[in-house]
């Protein structure tokens, strides 16, 4: 069994680097950004979400901790988004430790993130997931994510 706990101090630096350096990978693979632009842009994207850094309104911070090790198996980062009078979160960034993947810790922690997201009355939760990211894709299907658009391309050598 697992539970969603602020990150320590120790924790959000590794995950914020980590999360940079992932998405700028991200989207190299995805074929969106070139790989020397991808670190630049990774950094500016992160820093528009958090304008005031890990202290930004509305952003959560999240170590997905299993109770039994009492360790960190992984992390989430999710804010409350608000559109047009519907609250929402945003998950930004999830991500289950190499060591500790397909052990059921990524339906947990879904699952653990729906009723925090319940309990603090927001309607749905939407994520961005890349194409070439299949188990991701897989787990968000099976929990009931249904895709809201898909964005293609066909490179033209």
């Amino acid at each position: 069994m697992i539970r969603l706990a602020p990150m320590t101090e120790q924790d959000r630096r590794w995950f914020i680097e980590w999360a940079i350096q992932d998405y700028a990978q991200a989207q190299v693979e995805a074929g969106a950004w070139r790989a020397e632009d991808a670190m630049h842009l990774s950094k500016e994207t992160f820093e528009s979400l958090l304008p005031q850094g890990l202290n930004t309104p509305n952003q959560h911070m999240c170590a997905i901790v299993d109770e039994v090790l009492d360790r960190p198996v992984g992390y989430l980062w999710y804010g409350e988004r608000d559109r047009e009078g519907t609250r929402y979160a945003a998950l930004y960034e999830f991500v289950i430790l190499e060591k500790y993947r397909r052990r059921g810790y990524g339906t947990q922690a879904l699952l653990a993130l729906e009723k925090q997201a319940k309990g603090m009355d927001l309607s749905a939760i939407v994520l961005h997931v890349f194409g070439h990211n299949a188990p991701a894709r897989a787990l968000y299907t099976k929990l009931g994510y249904t895709e809201r658009n898909i964005t293609m391309v066909k490179r033209i050598e």
